[in-house]
C-alpha cells in the first residue's frame, strides 16, 4: 500500500477524484482519507464542506469513506476522468518504485506486480520481463545483464512518456 506522498515525491497533482480512484483501486488504506481531509482544509481555510469535515472527524469504514467522497464530488462538482486518475497512481507507484530500487531483477518484479495490480494493462506489456518482445527483439542473443538493461531503459522511456500524459 502506498501513500499520497508518492505523488508529492513524483510531482504529480491530485485531488478528490485521485482520492476516491485510489480508495477503490485498493492504493492505500481507508486511513489516508482522513490525512488528505486534513491536508485539504489547511490548505484551504475558507473551506466549509460537511463532507471533507466528516472526513476528517469521523472514522469510517471503507464503504462510508467512498459515499463521502462521491457525494463531496457531486457536491464540488467534480468530474471523475477514472481512466487518467488510474493513470496517476500507476505513474506514481513505479515511480516510486524506479526511484527506491536499484537491483535491477528485483525492480523488474516490482514492475510486473504493478502490472497484474493494475489488470494488465496494454501499455505497459513491453516493459515486461516475461512478455516476449514485440519489436524483434531476441532475448537469447543478449546476456542477462543486457536483457534487463533494455527493459529498465524501457521503464524510464515509459515513465517519461507517463509524466507528460498525465500532466496534459
Amino acid at each position: 500500500m502506498y501513500s499520497f506522498q508518492i505523488f508529492d515525491e513524483a510531482c504529480v497533482k491530485y485531488n478528490w477524484a485521485t482520492v476516491l480512484v485510489g480508495l477503490k483501486l485498493n492504493c492505500y488504506p481507508v486511513e489516508e482519507v482522513d490525512d488528505y481531509a486534513v491536508r485539504y482544509m489547511t490548505e484551504h481555510p475558507d473551506t466549509d464542506n460537511n463532507f471533507i469535515q466528516e472526513l476528517v472527524w469521523e472514522n469510517r469504514n471503507y464503504e462510508e469513506v467512498i459515499t463521502l467522497i462521491e457525494n463531496l464530488l457531486i457536491d464540488l462538482k467534480c468530474n471523475i476522468n477514472f481512466l487518467l486518475e488510474e493513470r496517476k497512481w500507476r505513474y506514481c507507484i513505479l515511480h516510486a518504485i524506479r526511484k527506491d530500487t536499484e537491483d535491477g531483477n528485483v525492480l523488474l518484479e516490482k514492475v510486473a506486480q504493478v502490472y497484474s495490480d493494475f489488470n494488465y494493462p496494454e501499455v505497459m506489456e513491453d516493459l515486461i520481463y516475461y512478455n516476449e518482445p514485440k519489436d524483434g527483439f531476441n532475448p537469447l542473443l543478449h546476456t542477462t545483464d543486457e536483457n534487463i538493461n533494455r527493459l529498465i531503459k524501457k521503464i524510464d522511456d515509459f515513465l517519461a512518456l507517463e509524466k507528460i500524459r498525465i500532466s496534459s
